[in-house]
């Protein structure tokens, strides 16, 4: 079957038995949808200035040896890969393995990536790559690791600033640290998007040795790197700090630290440099030039907030979970000056784990993604929903449905042997991870169908046109 499907508003096409997902509003023009050839996964996405998205990948381990992530390059009017480079690792085949932590694009148009995955040993290492936009050769690759042969480094955030360098922040460990978690810091370093050579880093010891790590970093528009952790100061859980705090871009100095009693991550940063901060119980604006609490929105009931960014009024979209309980997901709009809740909309029988799912498409206009769940026939599906920025109003959803018919959502194959399970048997799990506006007001959703009698995963993109 011929990975790459058209889809037109004027009529639905089907290859075989694949089921496409129809637009529920018309649509002027046309948009594409195409599975990422020996993927399982598309994580996250990055649209350039021309358009051509950057995608990081989970890889089908059925055709690259082991390996198990990629950056890969499409082109914007169909979705046609235009080039591919997979993340090395070099680990034991057990221990072989890498995730992203973060891709970006540089003025140049090249692409940086940030990973963390194993070496030789086993152990986690943060990896950096710079790639040319039109070849997707490496220009420069860079590995930073722990200074112990048995310690590890790994990276929870990352950003590309104005200038193309890069920042990575999270935890990495020194002295003797064979047992792991031990002889933990809280680590931030900063590379030269020129070379790869490091700039400055930063590391920070709670005390107790274990438990120290950055969540999430973002930088503003003067290069100031933001980031969000925290560090233990005793041994017990309870004995430890969260804080967010700002670095100089050319030195790493602290230059504010504002620390969070209920924890918090970095969501994104405003047009006027303050900082949004969101996690379990809350949503805050910090002020940029300070680390002031700006103001503080408690969310009581809701189980998580994923993201949090401005719209072009000011005011704050926040997206997140509203209860663990229940498989209900939310989008509301605070007030940019006073953090008052102005709207809120649920998002029923729809479910996520989090995720780059919240996009601000225009003034007017914002899209969410997720999985839709209890579907009648088809168990899990991709999904992704339009909602008006001034009332929350609900525009359009659609869903995407791979080939997969269960008898149930994730039902396993008696027993017969690898290759040889009954149709109808496997997992029938669908699922958006990434959504993203296009430079000409389209939406682009990204994500994994379950393809085949066995529920076999493969990455997709798609894109909805503008109105």
């Amino acid at each position: 079957m011929n990975c790459d499907r058209k889809l037109s508003t004027a009529r639905l096409m089907l290859m075989g038995v694949l089921a496409t997902a129809l637009l529920l509003d018309p649509r002027s023009g046309s948009a594409w949808e195409r599975r990422v050839a020996k993927t399982y996964q598309v994580q996250m996405l990055r649209v350039d200035d021309r358009g051509d998205l950057y995608a990081a990948v989970s890889l089908d381990p059925l055709y690259t040896n082991g390996q198990t992530t990629a950056l890969v390059k499409l082109r914007s009017r169909d979705g046609a890969e235009r080039w591919r480079q997979i993340v090395p690792t070099a680990g034991p085949q057990v221990d072989r393995g890498a995730h992203v932590t973060g891709i970006g694009t540089q003025p140049s148009g090249d692409a940086v990536i940030v990973s963390t995955a194993s070496n030789s040993r086993g152990h986690d290492v943060i990896r950096f790559a710079r790639h040319d936009s039109r070849t997707g050769r490496a220009r420069w690759r860079r590995t930073v690791r722990s200074d112990t042969a048995d310690g590890y480094a790994e990276a929870f955030g990352a950003a590309v600033d104005r200038a193309g360098d890069v920042v990575a922040a999270g935890t990495i460990t020194r002295g003797p640290a064979a047992i792991r978690y031990e002889a933990e810091d809280l680590f931030v370093v900063k590379l030269s998007g020129d070379d790869g050579s490091e700039l400055w880093r930063y590391q920070l010891d709670g005390g107790a040795n274990v438990g120290d790590g950055a969540n999430s970093v973002a930088v503003d528009s003067h290069d100031d790197v933001i980031v969000a952790g925290g560090v233990r100061t005793g041994r017990n859980a309870t004995d430890g700090v969260a804080f967010v705090m700002k670095h100089a871009a050319s030195t790493g100095d602290v230059l504010w630290r504002t620390n969070l009693p209920e924890g918090g991550s970095v969501m994104s940063i405003t047009r006027a440099d303050d900082v949004i901060l969101g996690g379990r119980l809350a949503v805050s604006l910090v002020r940029g030039n300070s680390g002031e609490v700006m103001w503080e929105t408690p969310f009581p009931a809701i189980g998580n907030v994923y993201d949090a960014r401005e719209l072009p009024s000011g005011d704050i979209v926040v997206f997140g979970l509203e209860s663990y309980a229940v498989e209900k997901l939310f989008i509301a709009r605070l007030d940019g000056t006073t953090g008052a809740e102005q709207w809120r909309t649920a998002i029923d029988d729809v479910f996520t784990l989090g995720g780059s799912l919240l996009a601000v498409v225009d003034p007017a206009r914002l899209v969410v993604g997720g999985q839709r769940t209890a579907v009648p026939g088809t168990c899990y599906d991709a999904f992704s929903a339009e909602f008006d920025a001034v009332s929350g109003a609900p525009i359009a959803s659609q869903t995407y449905d791979g080939t997969t018919v269960a008898l149930g959502c994730e039902v396993d194959c008696p027993g017969e042997g690898p290759g040889r399970c009954t149709p109808g048997y496997g997992s029938d799990k669908d699922e958006t991870f990434a959504v993203a506006a296009a430079p000409n007001g389209g939406i682009i959703v990204a994500g994994s169908l379950s393809d085949g009698h066995l529920g076999r995963p493969r990455g997709f993109v798609a894109t909805i046109p503008s109105p």
